[in-house]
C-alpha cells in the first residue's frame, strides 16, 4: 500500500490515533516504527505526512501534516454487470485507483441472482474495497457506487446522469462471443474525455442488452479480439484506451 488513509474522525488537531482492528491493520500493513513517516490522506480530504509516534498492539499514534491536494477526478464512469465477489472487488480496486466519478453495479440477464445477496454490495464492504484502490493510488476520494437490481432501472438511472453526456460511450464484452461483428477498440482521440465504458459480467451482456445500451444510451459496441478475457481485464482495457490521452 502507498497511503495510510484515516478518516476523520480518528484525528483532533494534527493527532491522530488509529485504534483496534485499524491500528492492527496499519501495523500489518505498513510494519512502522517510532519516527518513521509515512504517507497519509484523510477521507474526502488532502494529503500528506503522519510521523509515527507511538506503536502499541491495540494503538498506533502520528503528527499529521496534511499539505496537498488528492488527484483530481476523471470525467468517466463505468458500468459492469455483476459477476462473482471476487471479481466486483477487482472492479471497485481498479475503480477507486484510476479515479472515475461513477461505478453502477447491474444485474443483468447473465448474472447469477444470488450476487444481489452479497455482504459485498453492503456499504461498509464497499467501501472497505473502494479504500483500498485508494491507498494504492494514493488519493483520498471515493467513486459514487450505485447499485442496480434490474437493467431497465440502470438505463433510467444513466440516462437521466451526466454519464449520458460523455463524449465517448464504449460497451465491450469480456467474452469472445460475437467478436467477429464488432469493430475492434481502436486508440481514441482527445474527444474521448470524458467518457462511459460498460462491461458485462462473466457471461457477457445479453444481444437485447448491448441493444439497448447502443439504441437508447449512444453506446459503440467494441471487441476485445477474440479471447476470453476477465471482466476486470476487459475493464482496464478499455478504460485504458479513454484516459490514455488525458493530460498529465
Amino acid at each position: 500500500m502507498n497511503l495510510l488513509l484515516f478518516y476523520p474522525t480518528e484525528i483532533s488537531g494534527s493527532a491522530l490515533s488509529l485504534l483496534a482492528e485499524r491500528a492492527r491493520w496499519v501495523a500489518e500493513t505498513f510494519r512502522p516504527g517510532v519516527g518513521d513517516s509515512l504517507v497519509c490522506g484523510m477521507l474526502n480530504g488532502k494529503i500528506g505526512t503522519a510521523l509515527i509516534t507511538s506503536v502499541a498492539r491495540d494503538e498506533i499514534c502520528a503528527e499529521v501534516t496534511l499539505d496537498r491536494t488528492a488527484p483530481e477526478r476523471i470525467s468517466g464512469e463505468l458500468i459492469v454487470g455483476l459477476s462473482r465477489p471476487q471479481t466486483i472487488k477487482k472492479v471497485l480496486h481498479f475503480a477507486a485507483s484510476v479515479g472515475v466519478e461513477t461505478v453502477r453495479l447491474v444485474k443483468c440477464a447473465g448474472s447469477e441472482k444470488s450476487y444481489l445477496d452479497s455482504h459485498l454490495l453492503k456499504e461498509d464492504e464497499l467501501n472497505t474495497e473502494l479504500d483500498l484502490g485508494l491507498c494504492q493510488a494514493v488519493d483520498t476520494v471515493r467513486p459514487t457506487v450505485i447499485i442496480h437490481q434490474t437493467f431497465s432501472g440502470m438505463m433510467r438511472g444513466f440516462l437521466a446522469g451526466s454519464g449520458n453526456n460523455a463524449a465517448v460511450k464504449w460497451v465491450g464484452d469480456a467474452s469472445s462471443r460475437g467478436s467477429d461483428n464488432l469493430p475492434l477498440v481502436a486508440s481514441p482521440v482527445v474527444s474521448s474525455v470524458p467518457f462511459a465504458v460498460a462491461i458485462g459480467p462473466e457471461k457477457g451482456f445479453s444481444t437485447e442488452e448491448i441493444s439497448t445500451l447502443c439504441t437508447q444510451a449512444g453506446f459503440k459496441p467494441m471487441s476485445l479480439g477474440s479471447r476470453q478475457l476477465r471482466v476486470e481485464f476487459a475493464l482496464s482495457a478499455l478504460v485504458g484506451r479513454c484516459i490514455s490521452t488525458i493530460p498529465v
